[in-house]
């Protein structure tokens, strides 16, 4: 009997601890919200129309749980303004705004009109959101996402209520009580990747291996426990989840090509995701198959002589002749010879060149790309 109550307490336990990851599952989808509402409203009632603006802005980063305001209009004409600054966290990304509204009436005319506008700070503008009078007294929900986009936009946001009662006899009081603006973000991120092959040349059948590095804007620090894919542009197409490395912060994944893969430039890209952050993507290519460029120096001078060779392999690490694309790129990106021909006068495979740097050489990263039928290689060298 005791070993009965003992397993069922277990059991409890259990469904408890069940119960409560799931719901903590369930909670961590959510973006991360806060609430922003007024503590001070004042009013200067002694012409037409009347103006009540905000001065004080409680910033709740959490559940909306302040006094409110409430503004009453008792004259034909009122402007209402309650004024929100610097609210968004920094480095941060906005998902929904709205401006929360409970609006009072009492004695409205029966074409008095309720104009509410926003203030979009990144442009200067006022932008109208409704013009109508609610026929009740009830809290309404006005998505303004469209536009407070940014976070320049939330430097200033102020909401203004512009009521009349058209000359309407009977119109004697319009309140916005405990109005407030709410808005959901997520932390901004940076993402960066590359492949094996931007330095060490691949044919059908390596193992190829790939990186992807996801971080915080606001302080750089790797943000580890995402869902980092990715994926593989290939016949059929391939997409793996990618590990994560602690120690180096990196997202990585170790790829075995096919050996029946054609050579080429195949495409690729990593989307990293995770609750609370920013969702990132970026593409990028790699080779296989591509062509060995060498040079007979990594620095040289102005006044001499770049020698360099390209070597071109099959899938079976022969050389092969080929058609070559040869350009020679200066630092400033500019093409400064470029040259259509074939491998062999070398040997089998195999191409010499040479490039002369002149007395007015630039100074800097040069670079020599090679495009061998469809797949490319890139060799730099420094020019001091």
């Amino acid at each position: 009997m005791g070993k009965t109550k003992k397993k069922e307490g277990y059991l409890i336990l259990l469904l408890t601890l069940c119960l409560f990851l799931l719901f903590y599952q369930i909670k961590a989808q959510a973006a991360q919200t806060f609430y922003s509402y007024c503590t001070n409203i004042t009013c200067i009632d002694t012409g037409d129309p009347v103006q009540c603006s905000c001065s004080e802005v409680n910033n709740d980063d959490g559940d909306y749980a302040g006094p409110g305001l409430n503004i009453n209009c008792d004259l034909g004409y009122c402007i209402i303004t309650i004024e929100y600054f610097n609210l968004m966290p920094q480095n941060s990304v906005i998902k929904d705004t709205q401006a929360v509204v409970n609006w009072k009436l009492s004695g409205l005319g029966p074409n008095a009109p309720c104009k509410l506008e926003v203030y979009k700070n990144s442009t200067g503008t006022w932008n109208t959101v409704t013009t109508n009078c609610p026929t009740t007294e009830a809290t309404y929900y006005y998505n303004i996402s469209s536009i407070i986009i940014d976070q320049s936009d939330f430097e200033k946001v102020v909401l203004r209520f512009n009521y009349t009662d058209n000359g309407q006899p009977g119109a004697q009081r319009i309140a916005v009580d405990q109005s407030y603006l709410t808005a959901s973000y997520l932390h901004s991120t940076n993402l960066s990747i590359w492949d094996e092959t931007d330095t060490v040349p691949k044919n059908p059948g390596d193992e190829i291996m790939f990186w992807a590095n996801y971080t915080n804007s606001s302080n750089g620090a790797s943000i580890d426990s995402a869902n980092c894919t990715l994926y593989l542009n290939i016949p059929g197409g391939l997409s793996v989840l990618m590990n994560y490395n602690a120690t180096s912060g990196l997202y990585y994944y170790n790829w075995t090509s096919d050996p029946s893969l054609p050579q080429g430039t195949y495409e690729w890209n990593v989307t990293c995701v995770k609750d609370f952050y920013e969702q990132k993507t970026k593409s990028d290519t790699f080779n296989l198959g591509t062509p060995y460029v060498i040079t007979d120096s990594d620095n040289y001078l102005a006044c001499s002589v770049v020698y360099y060779k390209i070597l071109v392999y099959d899938v079976n690490d022969n050389l092969i002749d080929s058609q070559l694309d040869i350009s020679i790129i200066n630092p400033s990106n500019v093409t400064v010879e470029q040259i259509s021909t074939t491998t062999g006068n070398g040997g089998i495979g195999t191409y010499l060149g040479s490039y002369i740097l002149n007395a007015t050489a630039q100074a800097g990263d040069w670079t020599i790309k090679v495009i061998a039928g469809v797949v490319k290689e890139i060799k730099q060298f420094i020019v001091g």
